[in-house]
């Protein structure tokens, strides 16, 4: 005998994420996550939504994508200051706030591990702008000396051309 459906619902950002499954861990398993998202109270059973409840146990297992904020609330909640005042509600009189059943994990090997990649980022940049500033002095020096080089070779050709007909006249005049 196939297990009964259960229709569960996990916000995600703008999203909720439905699902019919027979229990929470396949809901889970559907969404794949790993957290308990029920425990945390970012899941829940959905059992006031009818519509809702039909659309999922018609595709028993998929996940469904639902909006659960306008063009408008999504426009305002980017532009909203992160820090200071916060635009969220407050929970209801009577409704404690969830909170989730451990701490959540900490930064500081995240951090760490962003600022040495900071570091070694700021490391490589100097070492790049000082091969780029050596690449420029050796095409300075380069050009300056072709330049010198080139007045040179061009002084010995007259040189030599010059002595070539010397040469060429001095051979004319012995042939005779």
């Amino acid at each position: 005998m196939a297990r009964k459906l259960k229709v569960f619902a996990a916000d995600q950002g703008f999203v909720r994420a439905v699902v019919a499954a027979p229990s929470r861990k396949a809901a889970l398993e559907a969404w794949g996550v790993r957290d308990d998202l029920f425990a945390r109270g970012s899941a829940r059973e959905v059992t006031d939504d009818q519509a809702l409840i039909d659309e999922a146990q018609a595709s028993p297992g998929e996940v469904l994508r639902k909006p659960i904020a306008s063009g408008a609330d999504i426009v305002a909640a980017a532009t909203a200051p992160s820090k200071g005042g916060s635009k969220t509600k407050a929970p209801a009189k009577g409704k404690p706030a969830t909170k989730p059943a451990k701490p959540p994990p900490s930064r500081g090997a995240l951090d760490k591990a962003e600022a040495a990649l900071k570091t070694a980022r700021a490391e490589a940049k100097t070492a790049l702008k000082a091969f780029d500033e050596e690449q420029a002095d050796l095409d300075r020096r380069r050009i300056a000396a072709e330049r010198d080089h080139g007045t040179a070779i061009a002084k010995e050709e007259a040189a030599r051309d010059r002595a070539r007909a010397a040469y060429d006249k001095a051979l004319a005049a012995w042939e005779g």
